[in-house]
């Protein structure tokens, strides 16, 4: 699996009038900025995304809440943008007082509501297949946590995936024709994210979920996947899982032979033989493994 550095950077925030704070030196009249360390957790490698190499991509968002004691740095929902560099930026954050404050952010933003709003106990997540495209959702899910105050400023936000990856690649006899084929997965495409720790409940039913068709020849060498991200869910035995629908429009199913539980933050490589009008499957389960972390920003040193 080719494996890359993902998501280290550095972010300074706009300031704004320096008689706000005393800063934790002791002078008076400075301002202590909130500052943000982020990286990827412990799944990592190459998600089906926005997100790409070692940063977000430019002008991606992510949601960020404060809480705690005393007055916060911003009230609800704060946006923070990506630029062309990977570096997050949004207006006037800065630690209004000594307290230490308690941050969570989620990616992407839009899924998470209007700025200034009061962060909500959950949240919706619908990845069903995009009416454009007709494939499965492809856009990650990630969440973090951190803490930080004016005497400590920098915050350290580690994101985690919150739904799982599905990589299926197809192996035909030869003289099969699969030209106009489509392969379909059948699983839960809806699910409640706890805004309180990130876990996902799954809801609704079991629907088939198109994913890009991808052949090989040879499993062992074989490293490119049709991909989709899915709610994390448990698959029940003898089940239909996996789908492939022939241009003249019949489709036929991999049924599983085992329970098993596909989990946040994992990936999950399906590796489906055909042979006539029987699909048969392995499951590898890989992990989002990550390298150590890149830091971008003043004085980084990046490989």
């Amino acid at each position: 699996m080719k494996k890359i550095y993902l998501l280290s950077c550095l972010l300074s925030l706009a300031a704004c009038s320096k008689d706000e704070i005393n800063s934790p030196n002791g002078s008076d009249n400075e301002s202590v900025e909130v500052k943000f360390q982020t990286n990827l957790g412990e799944y990592g490698d190459i998600v089906a995304s926005r997100i790409s190499g070692n940063k977000f991509s430019e002008e991606d968002q992510i949601a960020i809440y404060a809480s705690g004691a005393g007055e916060m740095p911003f009230t609800g929902k704060k946006t923070f943008t990506s630029d062309a560099d990977g570096v997050l930026s949004a207006e006037n954050v800065f630690y209004k007082g000594t307290e230490t404050v308690n941050f969570s952010a989620f990616y992407p933003a839009s899924l998470f509501g209007e700025d200034g709003a009061v962060k909500p106990e959950t949240v919706e997540l619908n990845l069903n297949t995009d009416e454009t495209t007709g494939f499965g959702n492809v856009e990650d899910v990630l969440y973090a946590t951190g803490t930080g105050s004016s005497v400590s400023p920098q915050v350290s936000l580690t994101f985690n995936h919150i739904c799982t990856k599905i990589k299926v690649a197809v192996k035909a006899p030869a003289g099969l024709n699969l030209s106009g084929a489509e392969l379909y997965i059948k699983a839960l495409p809806n699910g409640t994210i706890n805004m309180n720790d990130a876990s996902v409940t799954t809801n609704g039913t079991a629907q088939d979920i198109k994913v890009p068709l991808v052949l090989t020849d040879d499993f062992s060498t074989n490293d490119i996947f049709g991909e989709a991200i899915i709610v994390p869910q448990t698959i029940a035995i003898s089940t239909d899982f996996i789908g492939l629908k022939l241009a003249d429009g019949t489709i036929d199913y991999g049924m599983t032979d085992k329970e098993f539980v596909l989990s946040p933050g994992h990936s999950y490589i399906f590796n489906v033989t055909v042979n006539g009008n029987i699909l048969s499957f392995d499951i590898k389960e890989t992990g989002w493994t990550v390298e150590e972390p890149v830091i971008i920003g003043p004085v980084a040193t990046n490989p």
